[in-house]
C-alpha cells in the first residue's frame, strides 16, 4: 500500500512542478511555465492589497494607479534592462516609483510592500499575506465629486467615455489616477514648475496602452493651452500665414507680405516649451510689411 501511493505521489509531482525563479514561483501544468500576464495580474493583486492596507486614501485609488504603472507606463514596461535589471517585477515596480515618484508617506509604503512580496513568493509553497484583504472591485469606476477642479473632472470623463479595456481588467477611477500623476509621480525641478503633468501623462504611457491616444486627445480638448502656443490669427490681418503643424509644440510659422510689399523683421517663429510655458520664438511683434519704394 506504501508503495502504492508513493508511486502516486510520483506521478503527481511529475504533473505538477514548481519551480522557483528568484523571488517569483512559477507553477508549470503540463510543463508550460505560465503566461507573464498571470505574473502581472499576481503582482497587480497583491500591490494593491498591501498599498490598501500600508497606505490607504481617500484621494488615491491603488487598484486604478498599480494597474497603471504596471500595465501602461513606459518605465515599467520599456526601460526593463535598465530600471529592473535582473530583478523581479515587484522590484521594477518599486524602481519605477524610486525613480520618477515625489517622496512621500504613502509612495515609501512601496518599498515595504516590495521586501513583502520577495518574501511571501520565495516561500515554497508560496504564502500571501494580503490574500484576505483584497476587496472585489466594481467594473465600472467610481463616481468622482466635482469640485473646484472642474477640466480635470470633464478631463476625467472624456477618457472614461474613450477607453475601452479588456473585460478582465477593471476600468480605473480616471479622477483618482490624474490625481496620482499630478500631485506624486515626475516631481517639479528645483523646487520651479517642470513640464505640466497632462503632457508628463502622455509621455510615461506606452504607445500600446489603449491610454495613450485618448489621453492625448482628452488632453488637447480641456488643456489646449499645455497642448499650444498662443494662437497667430490675428497676424493674418497683416501678412500670409503658414504653419508645418498648426499651432503645436515644435511647428514652424512663417509669414510674408503681398507681392507690393517688402518685410521686414523675422520671417517665421517656431512654437517652443519652456517649463509649462509655450511660447513663440522668436516673436514676431517687430515684423512689418512696408510699401516697395
Amino acid at each position: 500500500m506504501n508503495l502504492y501511493w508513493a508511486v502516486f505521489a510520483m506521478l503527481l509531482s511529475d504533473f505538477f512542478p514548481e519551480n522557483s525563479h528568484g523571488c517569483h514561483v512559477y507553477v508549470t501544468i503540463g510543463r508550460k511555465r505560465r503566461d507573464a500576464s498571470a505574473d502581472k495580474q499576481e503582482l497587480r493583486d497583491y500591490f494593491t492589497a498591501c498599498m490598501d492596507d500600508l497606505a490607504p486614501s481617500n484621494t488615491l485609488d491603488w487598484r486604478s494607479n498599480v494597474d497603471f504603472t504596471v500595465l501602461d507606463t513606459v518605465w515599467f514596461d520599456a526601460t526593463l534592462s535598465t530600471s529592473c535589471g535582473s530583478s523581479g517585477t515587484a522590484t521594477c515596480w518599486k524602481n519605477g516609483l524610486t525613480a520618477y515618484a515625489v517622496p512621500s508617506y504613502a509612495l515609501t509604503q512601496a518599498q515595504t510592500c516590495v521586501d513583502h512580496y520577495d518574501y511571501d513568493y520565495g516561500q515554497d509553497p508560496p504564502q500571501n499575506r494580503y490574500a484576505r484583504k483584497r476587496r472585489k472591485r466594481s467594473r465600472e469606476a467610481s463616481q468622482s465629486t466635482f469640485g473646484s477642479a472642474l477640466k480635470t473632472n470633464l478631463y476625467a470623463l472624456c477618457l472614461r467615455r474613450s477607453v475601452q479595456f479588456d473585460e478582465k481588467r477593471a476600468k480605473p477611477d480616471y479622477y483618482k489616477m490624474i490625481t496620482f500623476v499630478e500631485e506624486l509621480l515626475l516631481p517639479r525641478s528645483g523646487g520651479r514648475r517642470g513640464t505640466p503633468w497632462q503632457i508628463k501623462f502622455v509621455d510615461i504611457t506606452l504607445s500600446s496602452s489603449p491610454l495613450k491616444r485618448p489621453i492625448e486627445t482628452c488632453g488637447r480638448r480641456h488643456f489646449p493651452q499645455v497642448f499650444f502656443c498662443p494662437s497667430l490669427a490675428f497676424l493674418e490681418i497683416r501678412f500670409i500665414l503658414s504653419c508645418t503643424s498648426a499651432y503645436n509644440i515644435g511647428s514652424t510659422c512663417s509669414v510674408r507680405c503681398a507681392r507690393d510689399k517688402k518685410l521686414f523683421g523675422p520671417s517665421n517663429t517656431t512654437c517652443k516649451r519652456s517649463g509649462s510655458n509655450n511660447y513663440w520664438s522668436p516673436s514676431l511683434k517687430r515684423t512689418y510689411c512696408f510699401a516697395k519704394g
